[in-house]
């Protein structure tokens, strides 16, 4: 009978994850942990029998059916109770807590470093990711639970009690990725998102330095102390030394692009002369020697690409 109550909020909750941008093709072994959490154990098959939901086997995808039978919206204290249920099974895991506190205090920026997480949990190694990663962000950056009373009262709460010590990031100064969120966070709160776009997968560390960022409150430390953060003298010289890094790649492919046009323009006017000196009453000869230089330049294309990640390598 509690399970039965438990439907409309059950049914809000699962159509939350499914109309999510982030909930795309979450599979029921990813939230079936927490759908049971949440409204109890005979939930599922519940929603089952209310054909509510066709099938929760570990490896289908969620989907929620008969929308229009059933009401999939839910008073304001039904999601405030549920809100304070999810937050309290979700914020024993550092990762989700800590993103939690990133989305309150700026949002957008939390919706960059959530895409590149997926990007990049995607494309390296899932395992380092929260269990409970895939079924919290869709719930956590909607705009009901956002706007609650229950993630208010916990972010503020919480926020509190982060530790802010400049000593923390000494260790992450000498990665670029680090300093480009840095960067993100910096141009994000002053209202600039142009930048992240390069937020991206640098090199190995990034998932796992950022999902370390993210457990220990160190990026909400860095948004809520972002004036002494970014007046510190080692932090001043690694923001410094990525922006000339940055000029310097800048001017290093513009150099290898402009010489290899060159190059392709001369090979084209070599083979065209070339082509001409055979013809009857030409030196032919010349038009020879001009193909083996055309030939040759051929080979120059690949070394001019070979230099120029030789020197941006150097440079990294």
């Amino acid at each position: 009978m509690e399970n039965d109550n438990n439907i409309p909020s059950a049914l809000y909750f699962l159509y939350t994850l499914q109309r999510s941008q982030y909930g795309l093709e979450l599979k029921w072994k990813d939230i079936k942990e927490t759908v049971v959490y949440l409204f109890g154990e005979g939930i599922l098959e519940n929603l089952k029998k209310n054909d509510i939901i066709s099938t929760y086997s570990d490896d289908n995808l969620l989907e929620v059916i008969n929308l229009n039978d059933v009401g999939y919206n839910i008073g304001r204290q039904e999601k405030e109770k549920l809100f304070e249920k999810a937050i309290n099974f979700f914020s024993k895991d550092k990762q989700i807590g800590g993103l939690m506190r990133i989305i309150y205090l700026y949002r957008k920026i939390a919706s960059l470093i959530i895409e590149s997480l997926n990007l990049n949990i995607t494309m390296s190694n899932p395992s380092q990711e929260s269990p409970y990663f895939k079924v919290a962000v869709p719930l956590i950056t909607s705009n009901d639970f956002y706007y609650s009373n229950a993630f208010a009262v916990y972010s503020q709460k919480t926020l509190k009690e982060v530790q802010f010590d400049l000593k923390n990031f000494e260790e992450y100064l000498q990665y670029s990725w680090f300093i480009r969120i840095v960067i993100l966070i910096k141009d994000g709160i002053s209202g600039n998102y142009g930048y992240s776009k390069s937020v991206e997968n640098i090199d190995a560390g990034y998932l796992s330095g950022l999902l370390k960022l993210i457990s220990n409150d160190y990026i909400s430390a860095i948004m809520m102390h972002l004036d002494i953060f970014l007046n510190d003298k080692k932090i001043n010289q690694a923001l410094i030394k990525n922006e000339y890094k940055t000029i310097r790649k800048e001017k290093i492919q513009r150099f290898y692009d402009w010489l290899a046009i060159a190059n392709d323009i001369a090979v084209g006017f070599e083979f065209v002369i070339g082509s001409i000196l055979f013809l009857p009453h030409h030196d032919a000869t010349l038009g020879v020697y001009l193909f083996i230089i055309g030939s040759s330049q051929l080979l120059i294309r690949p070394i001019i690409q070979i230099a120029r990640k030789v020197q941006i390598y150097i440079l990294k």
